[in-house]
């Protein structure tokens, strides 16, 4: 593992205990229990390490919203031996989708049937 993820993990570590802490406020109050609710690390425009610490920092589903960024993530960090579950959450377009087949846990937008 390369010396700039394990650099970044610390930080990481305290973020995201911070948004999880957040979110168990949030479902306290209006009555929700923390298990219905998926927490996506989105590493848009992030270089392939900070999805890389975010998910060894617990963070284990990862979401992209280009094609193109979403497989070139999805196959770094498979070789670094790390495979979260990868959301794509930007617009796909139809002739894309054949990219995505059986590398994604979720595609969260698809904006015609046939899509």
């Amino acid at each position: 593992m390369s010396d700039s993820i394990m650099e970044l993990r610390p930080g990481f570590a305290s973020r995201i205990e911070a948004v999880r802490e957040s979110i168990s406020d949030a479902c306290r109050s209006c009555g929700r229990t923390i298990d219905e609710i998926v927490l996506i690390g989105v590493s848009k425009v992030f270089p392939w390490e900070y999805a890389a610490a975010a998910y060894m920092e617990g963070l284990t589903n990862l979401g992209e919203n280009k094609v193109q960024d979403l497989t070139a993530k999805i196959d770094i960090l498979h070789n670094e031996g790390l495979d979260p579950q990868w959301h794509m959450i930007g617009t796909l377009q139809k002739n894309k989708v054949k990219y995505l087949i059986g590398k994604t846990h979720l595609i969260h937008y698809v904006n015609t049937v046939e899509l």
